[in-house]
């Protein structure tokens, strides 16, 4: 099994999609950087935002609203369309003929969530770390200049709607360090981002004929969930007896986004996403002849 894990990641590492998905990846938050640097490069130190609310990692930053449209396609690219075109070029009976099916398998889920994975987490902390090099360490945070309601805003206080969760999630860690505060949700982001390219790979196994409809899976999730999310807030704002929380699936991938973030729905998801991994891999195992004679 690790035998055919590792034969897996060097293939991936030197695959043309994932060349690019880190090419492309790396340059837009190395880009980002660059934008807000200049955006602050004629500003006194003393009016600049703080290091954390420049990267792209920051819920409200300019470069988290540019990653986050084309995060779903680089969480495809890296590797989750590999199977589809092995299967079409029949080689898979050439790799697996000194190992099993299974650890065949397996290891190609694994190997696309590492993808996923790199893909979108070392760019995200290069940017990171460049903000914290660059920018100064201080306390100009950017809900500061937009309006007087600050701490209000912290702790869910003058509301027009109830909500499932009324404070921004891990909120004593932002106040105590907002470092490892960001920290953390790059660890998120990385960790789901794994999940989606992995069952995407899962899926691919069944839906084996096109490499686009692959991409359609998680924008259209991430598309639908925004929809949702703007419906339901538009609701509740209507109806006092509704408590709402937001179904926008990246507002749970990166810090002050919106506080109504019910961290039970984003593991409901992470179960759905299990799920699809299992009875995926179960219906390719069942018919692995098909596959390994192409």
């Amino acid at each position: 099994m690790m035998k055919m894990l590792s034969f897996q990641v060097l293939r991936l590492f030197h695959s043309r999609e994932y060349r690019i998905a880190l090419v492309i990846s790396v340059g837009l938050t190395c880009t980002l950087f660059i934008l807000e640097v200049l955006k602050s490069f004629q500003l006194d130190r003393a009016a600049i935002i703080t290091a954390v609310e420049h990267s792209c990692i920051w819920g409200e930053s300019f470069g988290w609203s540019v990653f986050s449209i084309i995060w779903p396609f680089l969480v495809v690219l890296p590797g989750a369309t590999s199977f589809v075109e092995e299967k079409k070029d029949s080689v898979i009976g050439t790799i697996v003929i000194r190992k099993s099916y299974p650890s065949y398998i397996i290891s190609k889920v694994l190997t696309s969530g590492i993808g996923s994975a790199i893909v979108i987490g070392i760019p995200e902390l290069i940017n990171f770390i460049m903000c914290l090099i660059v920018f100064p360490h201080n306390h100009n945070q950017m809900r500061l200049f937009w309006f007087y309601g600050f701490s209000e805003s912290l702790m869910g206080e003058n509301r027009m709607f109830r909500s499932m969760v009324s404070h921004y999630p891990f909120l004593q860690l932002y106040l105590d360090s907002p470092i490892l505060y960001s920290l953390l949700y790059i660890v998120i982001l990385t960790g789901f981002s794994a999940l989606c390219g992995a069952a995407i790979t899962a899926v691919s196994f069944i839906v084996s004929k096109s490499k686009i409809a692959l991409f359609v899976p998680l924008y259209f999730l991430v598309v639908v969930t925004q929809y949702l999310s703007a419906a339901m807030l538009s609701y509740a704002m209507k109806n006092p007896n509704y408590k709402y929380f937001s179904t926008y699936l990246m507002d749970y991938l990166a810090p002050m986004t919106r506080p109504e973030c019910y961290w039970p729905y984003l593991f409901g998801i992470c179960g759905i996403l299990i799920c699809v991994i299992v009875l995926c891999l179960r219906w390719a195992l069942q018919h692995s002849f098909s596959y390994v004679q192409g």
